[in-house]
């Protein structure tokens, strides 16, 4: 699948869900798909309209790695007109740029904090974009594997001071916006379960994390 390909299967996917007819949790592989998948040929968010907190800063818990890094990770890409994407290697994240999203080229770099939790800076900070830029987030690593009810529920969030909103710990941090997330299983053509992500949609740019998903 081509990336013009994927940002039209991900509008189309938003745009349902914002009317009310949703999509299905599960998506089957295609039929040549090997049990490895890309999540970029398969995640559909149910909804990312932003959710504003009742209390304009809250605090929140935040999503946790099994093993925490050990020292911060970074990537830096340029991002044309045209769309494209960054990839942060074994965290699991992926950005994905929809044609439009800038107006001209721009060097993106997507840093994971060291630590316990899954929190993010993408840079340039305060870059506003004039298309989606979706957060793809492989939860297998996450603590989000082990947790059960309402603990299993994870979200985006937006960080207005970056790193200074995450607590000293990595278990909270303050936040200002907090996202619609879909949670996309993935299957092999076997139907066996191969990757689980959080999906969730941006317009600006500066830090984030995974609320949720504690043990």
């Amino acid at each position: 699948m081509t990336h013009r390909t994927l940002f039209r299967t991900l509008a189309a996917a938003l745009a349902a869900s914002l009317l009310g007819t949703g999509c299905s949790p599960d998506r089957l592989a295609a039929p040549d798909a090997g049990p490895s998948l890309a999540a970029a040929d398969h995640i559909a968010p149910t909804s990312s309209k932003p959710v504003i907190p009742t209390v304009p800063i809250d605090t929140v818990g935040v999503l946790q790695w099994e093993k925490p890094l050990k020292q911060n990770m970074s990537v830096t890409v340029k991002v044309s007109p045209k769309g494209g994407h960054v990839d942060l290697g074994a965290t699991g994240l992926t950005l994905y740029f929809a044609p439009g999203a800038v107006s001209q080229t721009l060097t993106v770099t997507a840093t994971a904090y060291a630590g316990s939790a899954v929190a993010y800076s993408f840079e340039p900070h305060g870059t506003v974009f004039n298309a989606p830029v979706y957060v793809v987030q492989r939860l297998d690593h996450t603590t989000y594997r082990h947790a059960r009810g309402l603990n299993k529920t994870v979200q985006g969030a937006y960080m207005p001071d970056g790193l200074a909103d995450l607590s000293a710990d990595g278990k909270t941090a303050v936040v200002s916006e907090v996202y619609n997330t879909a949670i996309e299983k993935l299957r092999d053509r076997l139907g066996q379960l191969a990757q689980v992500d959080a999906v969730f949609e941006i317009h600006h740019f500066s830090g984030y994390i995974l609320t949720g998903g504690r043990r």
